[in-house]
């Protein structure tokens, strides 16, 4: 499709298809087995997971920044 306006949720379902497929994955043709509110709550228990982890790992640019300035490595040479 390029970068056409889509011109409804048709068009959506057949863009995200053609995505999954181009990448080779898997596209439903049913409604599958899992309801929504398991999924919602699975999907949920994996991001706190993952927020938890990013917000461990995470330096801010102000942190970087001023480490380099505390440690010297910020100077021009």
């Amino acid at each position: 499709m390029g970068h056409q306006d889509f011109a409804g949720m048709r068009d959506w379902l057949l863009e995200t298809n053609n995505f999954l497929t181009g990448i080779r994955q898997k596209v439903l043709t049913n409604k599958g087995r899992i309801s929504h509110d398991d999924a919602v709550a699975k999907v949920s228990s994996i991001y706190d997971e993952f927020r938890k982890r990013q917000d461990q790992e995470y330096i801010s640019d102000f942190d970087r920044e001023m480490a380099k300035y505390l440690t010297g490595t910020d100077k021009d040479d």
